[in-house]
């Protein structure tokens, strides 16, 4: 070896190993150096240096793909995890491209505010699939480190990624009259990512001025171009459902009709007031979408509607905030002076929420002595399978959604005279929210749930059991519970949890008032399967009357199935 090698002189085998301590930006700085280093960095078959650099930043995406392919059972141990992740094949390279592009773009205030709707939507799903691609909080026996929800942090902090001041408003690039017409789909996947940021600086401080979609024209100003009609929730309709509008003065700066994207759209400066506006607009909640914030796919099938999710969330913690719940102190910290949803990005990963780590090794465990009482030729389930009492036909791992536990609840509502003003008086004027006097109400409740019953793996398809449930082996799990705090002081809880074919997990609950059942709560799981963030939604009355009240609700874990008391996990058997 020479007395002062060089990068090159050295063994390829810690050529490459030094290389991949480089960062992205140095990674490509150094190919620009000579053909031999470009030729290692980007013609070679051998990706050692882009998958190092990659797992230093970000989490193995992997893991993730590997609790779908094991159908939705336990990790294995450490060991077989690593051997069941090397055959799975990922581009190391071009997802790590993509992520310092979107990085790049959204860092850089002159290039976001003059960034096309493709390259937007494109950085949105960038960091929407870091959210996805999150490994989950109980790996094997052991608990990753959260890389991608510090980097997503650490990145939107920065760039100020959802304010809704900096970015360019929502025009589509493509449609006739772009400048005036939304894009659904970047609508939808910056509602998402601001969903799972949580409120922050930008919006508690955003001027008070008229949101740019707003719109207010007659149709005599219109000339021909061709819009989609909208469903129920405010998306696009068919191909074959078409209306002309003709614009007579082409140089008048214009807006599409009010009435026609009234519903998602039209809003008032104030984010808080536009979310109050389709929280509390009882014409969202109908039996098209299941009184629910999702979205009717027109194929039998529903998946999370973001934009509702996000309006929801803003209405929570902006009460919480204003009673004192929640103190928003600086763009990235939320002191939290009393419960509260957990609201750090790694909140978000699968099996986040307090009692998973328990729940997975309990389940290793058990696969640990099958795996020993096979080798020692034990045949026969009876065997190897703990016994199961009558009250509880199912083991504590097959809780997929992490179901039985200690949750809080935050329920919010409005003064039903204000409420029916706001909608059947008002014509839905915003006006009624500022209003001396106008106030939300605010109730935190301690809720128990235990399961009663899991449905069979082999239940017929039908639309209450998803391919994708299927597949992921989750069956959908009925339970039972009380809630303390509210009015009366404890009432019952009968629900259950369910893998919708979009891969979503809806909650359903009904609660009692007086001793009768009285509200019905439809929520989505915010997050991976069992997410510490918990599941947002609305609750209505049960029996879903015209005029009937609707509000948002949030649902979070702080204590897993150790910490109910024996005598609710295990009510004696009525069957005598």
């Amino acid at each position: 070896m020479a007395p002062n090698p060089t990068l090159l002189s050295l063994p390829l085998e810690i050529a490459h190993h030094t290389i991949g301590l480089t960062s992205p930006t140095d990674l490509a700085s150094l190919a620009l150096t000579c053909k031999l280093l470009h030729s290692i960095i980007y013609t070679s078959t051998d990706r050692y240096i882009w998958r190092e650099i990659f797992l230093r930043i970000w989490d193995d995406p992997r893991v993730r793909t590997h609790l779908d392919t094991r159908q939705g059972l336990p990790l294995t141990s450490n060991a077989e995890l690593e051997a069941a992740l090397s055959s799975l094949p990922y581009d190391w390279r071009t997802e790590l491209q993509r992520r310092i592009r979107a990085q790049n773009l959204i860092q850089n205030k002159r290039l976001a505010l003059v960034s096309t709707c493709s390259q937007r939507k494109n950085v949105f799903k960038v960091f929407l699939a870091v959210v996805r691609s999150a490994s989950p909080a109980v790996a094997g026996r052991r608990i990753p480190e959260a890389k991608n929800a510090h980097w997503l942090w650490n990145t939107l902090k920065r760039a100020d990624a959802c304010n809704y001041n900096l970015w360019p408003s929502l025009h589509h690039d493509v449609l006739p009259f772009a400048e005036l017409v939304p894009d659904f789909e970047e609508l939808a996947l910056r509602c998402e990512l601001h969903t799972y940021i949580g409120l922050t600086q930008s919006d508690l401080e955003r001027p008070q001025k008229d949101d740019p979609v707003s719109i207010t024209l007659s149709q005599d100003d219109f000339s021909v171009v061709n819009i989609p009609t909208l469903d129920i929730d405010g998306q696009p309709g068919s191909s074959q459902e078409i209306r002309r509008y003709y614009l007579r003065s082409p140089s008048r700066p214009a807006s599409l009709p009010q009435c026609l994207y009234s519903n998602p759209f039209s809003s008032p400066g104030n984010l808080r007031n536009a979310a109050r506006a389709f929280v509390y607009d009882l014409r969202n909640y109908t039996r098209c979408n299941l009184w629910a914030p999702l979205l009717n796919d027109l194929r039998g099938g529903y998946k999370a509607h973001w934009r509702h999710l996000d309006y929801l969330m803003i209405v929570i913690l902006w009460n919480l905030r204003e009673e004192g719940f929640l103190i928003h102190s600086t763009p990235d910290e939320y002191l939290e002076t009393r419960p509260c949803p957990p609201m750090e990005l790694a909140a978000l990963r699968p099996w986040s929420a307090p009692g998973w780590e328990a729940q997975i090794t309990a389940a290793l465990d058990f696969d640990a002595k099958q795996a020993v009482n096979e080798t020692c030729g034990t045949i026969g389930e009876k065997a190897t399978n703990p016994p199961l009492s009558n009250t509880r036909p199912f083991r504590e791992w097959e809780d997929w959604a992490g179901v039985e536990g200690k949750w809080q609840r935050v329920v919010c509502f409005m003064d039903y005279q204000d409420l029916f003003r706001y909608n059947f008086q008002n014509r839905l004027s915003t006006s009624v929210f500022e209003e001396d006097g106008f106030q939300e109400e605010v109730r935190v409740m301690d809720v128990e749930l235990r399961i009663t019953s899991i449905e069979p793996r082999d239940a017929p398809a039908s639309r209450t059991y998803s391919e994708t449930a299927k597949r992921l082996n989750r069956p959908r799990i009925h339970f039972v519970g009380r809630s303390q705090g509210g009015r009366p002081h404890e009432s019952k809880v009968v629900g259950f949890v369910e893998c919708l074919e979009s891969g979503d997990i809806r909650w359903h609950m009904v609660s009692s008032y007086g001793g009768e059942d009285r509200w019905s709560s439809e929520g989505v799981q915010v997050g991976g399967v069992g997410s510490a963030r918990g599941i947002i939604g609305t609750w209505s009355g049960i029996d879903h009357e015209p005029g009937d009240p609707a509000g948002p609700f949030w649902l979070w874990k702080i204590g897993g199935r150790d910490a109910l008391p024996s005598s609710f996990l295990n009510p004696p058997s009525t069957n005598r």
